[in-house]
């Protein structure tokens, strides 16, 4: 095995049809082209650390971090790295290979004074980043489907103190600059529903609702306005991660889980500690 580093994405460019062969080995799906553009040629926080890993002039291995920046509790921003795009050929499948790769963009990040890495590894990957290198989960949550009541009142969920240490923890930018930047290819939007409550959502498909984030400014019921929402733009079922729900006061005997799929939101400081930061699917690269 041999490793290429890329350090800029006009360098890293010529390889992406190398990369979309090995992306379509390993998940027999089409190479998510405006994705990969988006995420790695057109990020506004900087370019890329890639690593490439060739067996002779295959390219059978991928990895990378990408720069993203959270915004604290005083309006700092706080830059870090994203790991994303961990692949490896179905015929090179091994942890060496893995590790590896790891171990380089690590010494890389290090090298680049990186604060730390945030990660949302599948299940094949979360064991490595947790006791190989010390990633800390931050989060762990079931993806499910919740169908809309047929009645217009649904009940009188409470949400989960949404309230509590919100003011303390940081989150992605709510500027201009990250959300044309973030929805570009997943078409998000944001809505307030009522005073207190605002949303980050997606149509995945004509009759679900795909929940992204959730805000919340103080204890009300947010189960019936999610819903009224919901059925008012004409769909039947809402798909969002289970502390999500908690936090709407969607009580977990009306979740379905979505295909055993579970989001794992991982952490690894590297010159600093791990800041409190509120939980969001629109941190990861994969919703």
């Amino acid at each position: 095995m041999q490793y290429r580093l890329y350090r800029s994405a006009n360098d890293y460019l010529p390889r992406i049809p190398e990369v979309a062969q090995l992306f379509s080995a390993v998940f027999r799906r089409a190479f998510p082209a405006d994705a990969w553009g988006q995420w790695y040629l057109g990020n506004p926080y900087g370019d890329p650390y890639v690593v490439l890993g060739y067996h002779g002039d295959q390219l059978v291995g991928h990895h990378a971090l990408v720069p993203q920046t959270l915004m604290g509790p005083g309006g700092q921003r706080v830059e870090y790295l994203l790991s994303i795009s961990l692949m490896s050929h179905p015929r090179f499948r091994n942890l060496a290979v893995v590790m590896d790769m790891i171990d380089e963009l690590h010494r890389l990040a290090q090298e680049g004074g990186a604060r730390f890495i945030l990660a949302f590894p599948n299940a094949q990957a979360a064991p490595i980043w947790e006791k190989a290198y010390g990633y800390r989960p931050l989060v762990r949550t079931e993806l499910c489907n919740w169908r809309l009541p047929d009645s217009p009142q649904v009940g009188n969920g409470k949400m989960d103190d949404p309230s509590a240490d919100l003011k303390s923890q940081c989150s992605w930018p709510e500027d201009s600059v990250y959300w044309n930047w973030r929805t570009q290819t997943n078409h998000a939007r944001c809505c307030s529903v009522g005073r207190t409550l605002q949303l980050v959502y997606r149509a995945i498909d004509p009759a679900t609702l795909m929940l992204l984030d959730v805000q919340a400014n103080e204890e009300r019921d947010g189960l019936e306005r999610l819903a009224g929402f919901a059925r008012g733009l004409g769909f039947t079922s809402v798909r969002l991660a289970r502390c999500h729900a908690a936090l709407l006061g969607i009580a977990d005997a009306d979740l379905t889980p979505h295909e055993g799929y579970v989001v794992r939101f991982f952490g690894f400081p590297i010159a600093g500690e791990i800041p409190d930061i509120r939980f969001s699917l629109l941190l990861s690269d994969v919703f």
